[in-house]
């Protein structure tokens, strides 16, 4: 089985991007670039599960540290050995996806 072909690179996203926005300011509105919004105080405890092979994971850490500065509970999963759409493909990344389903349960479950 052939993994490569379920690897987003930085060259799909620029692709996704610029097939996804009209222009340079749609892609500064704070409901598509989080990581420039001005408050967070509004939000609730966040959760972040992050595939380790994913090149937007350091968006994620990024955000992540953005909340807890701004005072917002918040918990962080790599899931590791996994790239970006795992979680859509659970027939063969099995015990990811059972990784998952279990942090978001308990998460739910300590709020």
């Amino acid at each position: 089985f052939n993994h490569n072909i379920f690897v987003i690179t930085r060259d799909v996203l620029d692709w996704f991007s610029s097939n996804a926005f009209r222009n340079d300011d749609d892609k500064k509105n704070s409901r598509v670039s989080l990581l420039d919004k001005e408050s967070f105080d509004s939000l609730p405890p966040c959760l972040f599960i992050a595939a380790e092979l994913d090149p937007v994971r350091d968006d994620s850490y990024n955000y992540k540290e953005l909340l807890e500065k701004a005072g917002v509970k918040t918990k962080f999963v790599l899931i590791k050995g996994v790239v970006h759409p795992f979680f859509s493909i659970p027939g063969i990344f099995i015990k990811s996806c059972q990784e998952v389903i279990e942090t978001v349960q308990e998460f739910m479950e300590n709020q």
